[in-house]
């Protein structure tokens, strides 16, 4: 925890961000489970599985960014939910550890619906689903039109729980694009309707209209 606190403290004095972006994804359980030391810890804190344990360790961090003015935003990994088929439902089970209230809640990976349960929890959240939001995925997987399409507020919330989708990120994971040519071509001209998405409320979006005026400004490139 020392060695994460000297690195945070690093990042806090680089980028003047209120928020601090802590990963957490992708966890693999096998490692902790096997650790003794680990197992001794969990058993010390009553911590009963893995995603408890991250949770717990998640809310340390989140904790300790708060005493210094910050506030921990994190994939969905760390509300110690069941997202990958290598972790199994005894894994996630979370009784003893919720995740912090203040804590912001990057949705990437599982079932569309835990990112409505997640905001019903009262958490803010970034929706970045997978399937509409990442950029490194074929245009066969995510066409133009689908991008366009991708609505980050799920269907059935109240006003004020709309309120907890603080908008939408895209991402490009740049070990899956050998070249910048290749990284250009998955990047344009999608990035421009994940920005009308994150811009635009869903009533006031057309996609012929976006259509239009990406041709528009091809020509204006070409000129």
């Amino acid at each position: 925890m020392n060695a994460l606190k000297d690195i945070l403290s690093e990042v806090i004095e680089l980028f003047p961000s209120p928020v601090i972006h802590i990963g957490g994804d992708e966890v693999k359980y096998n490692h902790w489970k096997e650790s003794s030391v680990i197992q001794a810890y969990m058993q010390k804190y009553a911590l009963q599985t893995p995603a408890e344990l991250q949770v717990h360790f998640t809310n340390g961090i989140s904790n300790w960014l708060s005493s210094k003015g910050k506030r921990m935003m994190g994939w969905n990994e760390i509300t110690g939910n069941k997202l990958h088929e290598y972790q199994s439902s005894t894994d996630t089970a979370v009784q003893n550890e919720k995740l912090a209230k203040n804590a912001i809640v990057h949705c990437w990976k599982g079932d569309y619906s835990l990112i409505k349960e997640t905001i019903e929890k009262g958490y803010d959240i970034v929706n970045a689903y997978h399937e509409y939001t990442y950029l490194d995925y074929s245009y066969e997987k995510i066409p133009l039109k689908k991008a366009y399409q991708f609505n980050p507020i799920p269907e059935g919330l109240t006003p004020e729980q709309r309120n907890h989708v603080l908008g939408i990120s895209c991402q490009m994971w740049g070990e899956f694009t050998p070249t910048v040519e290749s990284m250009n071509r998955l990047l344009f001209p999608r990035i421009a309707a994940y920005a009308e998405t994150g811009w635009c409320q869903e009533k006031n979006k057309n996609y012929q209209m976006f259509s239009k005026a990406l041709e528009n400004d091809k020509k204006l490139q070409i000129k």
